[in-house]
């Protein structure tokens, strides 16, 4: 249930709601880059396509186990350049070749950024 912000802003390009398993956001940053927030809590999104959001923007909840795939609960969140346009499908050593971008910078920012 811990809620989930914006790290950037940006338009909101999709979201995903599956009834029972988990939920997930897709937001084009104004920086150019995709984020990408996966494993939130089903019915929880505050965001919708289209949606004009900014950094710190509440878009949802982070899930129970059962909406992250019965692991402790989790959110995935990844900060992908262009041309990605979907998520990357890797882990761990897999991921090293990929173009994931440091994601610290837009996350201290949009902490900064959210009201006392």
């Amino acid at each position: 249930g811990t809620v989930v912000v914006s790290a950037n802003p940006g338009t909101v390009r999709s979201t995903t709601n599956n009834p029972g398993r988990n939920a997930s956001v897709v937001v084009n940053g104004q920086d150019g880059n995709v984020y990408f927030y996966q494993h939130m809590a089903p019915g929880s999104l505050r965001v919708a396509a289209g949606q004009t959001i900014t950094a710190g923007a509440d878009i949802g909840l982070i899930g129970n186990r059962a909406a992250a795939f019965n692991t402790p609960t989790h959110l995935h969140f990844d900060m992908l350049p262009p041309p990605y346009t979907t998520r990357v499908s890797c882990a761990g050593a897999g991921c090293s070749g990929e173009g994931f971008l440091n994601v610290q910078p837009a996350l201290i920012d949009a902490f900064q950024q959210l009201p006392e």
